[in-house]
């Protein structure tokens, strides 16, 4: 009995606290992954940007990490990069999102 107690303590101490009690891939292209990279991301984007603000340098120029290409040599290739991901944006894709319950 007081084994199936302990169980059931740690069950809901580990939803408490947030961990998948699910048996599943731990590396890879998973729902939680995904959603860990992404605030990950989200974060790493707002402390440059919140960087930038504070010293007034840019993300290379803070790290002293020059890449000493002159910026006529670099605006094609930002152009490039912006046609590209607005292409990206526009297309449908043909992917399907499979929910976790449509997984099992």
């Amino acid at each position: 009995m007081t084994h199936e107690v302990d169980n059931q303590k740690t069950l809901k101490l580990q939803k408490l606290i947030f961990l998948n009690t699910c048996v599943g891939p731990t590396f890879g292209f998973t729902k939680a992954n995904e959603l860990f990279v992404g605030r990950m991301a989200q974060l790493g984007i707002a402390f440059s940007i919140i960087g930038e603000v504070i010293t007034g340098k840019g993300t290379l120029a803070q790290l002293n990490i020059e890449t000493g290409v002159p910026i006529n040599e670099i605006e094609p290739l930002v152009l490039v990069w912006v046609v590209f991901f607005l292409i990206a944006a526009i297309n449908p894709g043909t992917g399907k999102f499979v929910t976790d319950d449509e997984d099992e």
